[in-house]
């Protein structure tokens, strides 16, 4: 659902900030300050997700993409710098892809709760789901940006308008989604070191259900009652039930805390050289991702909406496919291997795109780029699971996740005073180029260091 929602945003918001008169370097700038306040948000809830619990944050994720879609959508008279501070105090995606809080929450999660020998096929699939939702986000953007425009008497900038009304309502049921979550959400990263976490991931495995926020809010509020009639009814229920926990109450372990600090020295060290290396990564990749590709082909080739829609639909599709092969071509051939040497070739292929004579070739070679470009993308979050203690991971993971966001903040600005000055095709060969570095850098730091489930 909010891949889907992405998917819409990313194919519209440079063509939306063009059409209400922004210049490309403006349009920089305010891509730039969007992924800053992304990555600000994603740090707040990193630092605080396992004292105050995951599905709490994950619903300030979605009440920040509400607002931002309530800026963005009711906004009569848009400015620079009122779009500025919706973007930066909301959660948009500009590229399509995930960006905010919920990644950081739902990787950890997810490693958790799955066997590591599962771990990369988890990913796999997460990322899957992920690819196709934004590709069918991005076909209906375009396809319906162009219908609505031809079918009734209003503006563009009011069919843009429109999408940002239907992000902002695919936030409203993700939030009630958030609800249908269970407390074993809350848990996971402790069941590896015993505590209260163990019990939880014991019931998991035997096929007990935990009670969802909705229950858990009504346990909180009526908690005693609760806890006196149970034992009343069986005076053994307190030993078979795992110890009860409210939606606010969460495992008062300081080691669950994410904090970059509380991680053993080898962690640390690891995790920082990581974030570095994928924050120059994210940087590179900004340059030319979703919107920005989009504005790209609009400038340059002058095509319309629903065949921008078709380029992101076609490319997701493929990366999803890809993302789906990269978990087998991981386990044969191991994590950083898969990541280096899938990713050197779309680098190439990312430089060359620019050259291409028509829009049929580039379309191509966009193409072509993306059935490689995101293999490297279910390694890295099953390699970074996988070097750290399960009570460091998400702190790691969402540690990563905020450098990244960071280096992606950055692109835009370069991207956006290129395309002012003339140089629109610069911004794909800085990509490719950094990107290769990148892999040389990953592959020598890293080659040598197996995640626990390749031992």
């Amino acid at each position: 659902m909010r891949m889907f929602a992405f998917g819409i945003v990313g194919m519209v918001l440079a063509l939306y900030l063009s059409e209400v008169g922004l210049s490309d370097s403006q349009i920089g700038i305010l891509l730039n300050v969007t992924l800053l306040g992304d990555a600000a948000i994603s740090l707040l809830v990193t630092l605080n997700a396992d004292r105050l619990g995951h599905r709490h944050m994950l619903l300030l994720g979605c009440a920040l993409q509400l607002l931002g879609a309530v800026v963005f959508a009711y906004n009569d008279q848009p400015c620079f710098w009122l779009l500025t501070l919706g973007a930066t105090i909301g959660v948009i995606s500009p590229s399509g892809n995930e960006v905010g809080p919920f990644m950081a929450l739902e990787q950890p999660m997810l490693s958790d709760l799955v066997d590591p020998s599962s771990r990369t096929y988890t990913f796999a699939w997460y990322n899957v789901l992920g690819y196709f939702s934004t590709a069918l986000g991005s076909l209906l953007a375009g396809a319906s940006s162009t219908w609505i425009l031809h079918s009734y008497d209003i503006t563009i900038i009011d069919v843009y308008r429109l999408t940002f009304v239907e992000y902002g309502g695919l936030s409203i049921v993700m939030a009630l989604l958030v609800f249908l979550l269970s407390s074993s959400v809350e848990f996971v990263q402790q069941h590896k070191a015993g505590g209260v976490g163990a019990s939880v991931f014991s019931s998991l495995e035997n096929g007990e259900q935990q009670e969802p926020l909705l229950l858990s809010v009504s346990e909180e509020v009526d908690g005693d009652h609760a806890t006196s009639s149970m034992n009343s009814a069986d005076p053994g229920a307190e030993s078979k039930r795992s110890p009860p926990v409210t939606s606010l109450q969460q495992p008062a372990d300081k080691e669950s805390q994410a904090s970059f600090y509380q991680m053993s020295e080898a962690s640390r060290w690891k995790v920082f050289r990581l974030s570095v290396l994928f924050a120059a990564d994210s940087f590179a990749g900004s340059m030319v991702a979703g919107s920005l590709l989009a504005y790209y082909f609009q400038v340059i080739y002058k095509v319309d909406d629903t065949y921008l829609g078709g380029i992101l639909f076609g490319a997701n599709i493929i990366a999803g496919f890809s993302s789906f092969a990269s978990g087998w071509v991981a386990n044969r051939f191991g994590l950083i291997n898969t990541m280096v040497f899938t990713h050197l070739p779309s680098n190439i292929i990312v430089i060359l795109l620019p050259l291409m004579p028509t829009l049929q070739w580039a379309t191509a070679m966009t193409f072509l780029r993306f059935s490689i470009s995101q293999m490297d993308v279910v390694p890295r979050q099953s390699y970074i699971s996988g070097i750290v203690p399960a009570e460091e991971r998400t702190a790691a993971m969402g540690i990563v996740n905020v450098m990244k966001s960071l280096g992606a903040a950055f692109g835009p600005l370069v991207t956006g005073w290129l395309a002012q000055t003339g140089h629109f095709g610069w911004a794909f060969y800085l990509c490719g180029g950094i990107k290769i570095m990148y892999d040389v850098a990953l592959l020598w730091s890293f080659g040598h260091l197996k995640a626990e489930h390749e031992r």
